[in-house]
């Protein structure tokens, strides 16, 4: 009769041709540990001698080496954006553009909105120069809408004031 012993936990007891076979299933593992009577001890299957284990396969293949004249294309990674850094000084006038184009003075504020985004989109793809260009062009074309549009309104006023006398 014999024993063996799988993940710490002893089996058995079992006949010889119940260990061949599962040593032939896969069951038995060559580092199990076997034990029958006259043995001084527990011993790994594979020395027993008793049992037979089925061959290994063999390894899968290595790939092929690379050819020394190859070189991996760079893996395109867009980079990170930036806050506090190179064009943080750079002012964004759209939103103040829009709420004068709404409320002041439309040719004006459309300008300022043309030049903003044009400054948002320089800032975005590095060309700070031109985006400080664009920034500058929007603060005076929204300055010129504000004012003109206040000089409008003013002028509005007055002559519906005038009109009413």
């Amino acid at each position: 009769m014999w024993y063996f012993m799988k993940d710490g936990t002893q089996h058995g007891p079992l006949l010889e041709g119940d260990l061949r076979r599962m040593a032939l299933e896969g069951s038995l593992q060559p580092e199990d540990l076997v034990w029958s009577e006259g043995m001084a001890s527990w011993l790994p299957a594979s020395e027993v001698g008793v049992f037979e284990f089925p061959a290994l396969p063999p390894p899968p293949p290595s790939p092929p080496p690379v050819p020394p004249h190859y070189v991996a294309p760079p893996s395109y990674q867009p980079a990170p954006p930036t806050f506090g850094g190179a064009g943080a000084d750079i002012p964004n006038y759209l939103p103040w553009a829009i709420a004068a184009t709404l409320f002041c003075c439309m040719p004006g504020g459309i300008v300022s909105i043309i030049f903003a985004v044009k400054a948002n989109t320089a800032k975005n793809t590095g060309d700070l120069a031109a985006a400080r260009s664009a920034a500058n062009q929007a603060k005076i074309w929204l300055i010129v809408s504000v004012v003109g549009g206040l000089l409008v309104s003013m002028f509005v006023i007055l002559a519906s004031i005038a009109g009413n006398m």
